[in-house]
């Protein structure tokens, strides 16, 4: 029986595949620094016009930090990146690398009891 290092999540978005290494330190860090400036944003009782692009621009630098240089082009081509469908795009790939990590760490403590 092969062995393959199974910790390469797979999506398809828009009819495009992107496979994301989620032990990888880059993936890793992108996760944090998106889920802490979220945060902060839902933190602010008022938001501004500078808020809101500024919301764009971290989630266009996760996206390309997880899903690769060219995935903003390839993903949304022509049209206007709006607050709505980046944020939306984020939401997506964070609950993909969730329940991706939960079925692992399920998997894995069911390992010990392979051995009774």
């Amino acid at each position: 029986m092969a062995f393959y290092f199974g910790n390469k999540l797979k999506l398809n978005i828009e009819d495009k595949g992107y496979v994301i290494d989620i032990s990888s330190n880059k993936v890793i860090k992108a996760v944090q620094d998106i889920t802490n400036r979220s945060i902060m944003m839902t933190k602010k009782k008022e938001t501004t016009e500078d808020d809101i692009n500024q919301f764009i621009e971290n989630n266009k630098q996760f996206i390309t930090q997880v899903l690769g240089e060219e995935s903003l082009n390839d993903l949304f081509n022509d049209k206007t990146i709006t607050y709505e469908d980046i944020g939306e795009l984020t939401c997506y790939i964070l609950d993909e690398i969730g329940k991706f990590k939960n079925s692992r760490v399920s998997k894995y403590s069911k390992a010990p009891n392979a051995l009774n």
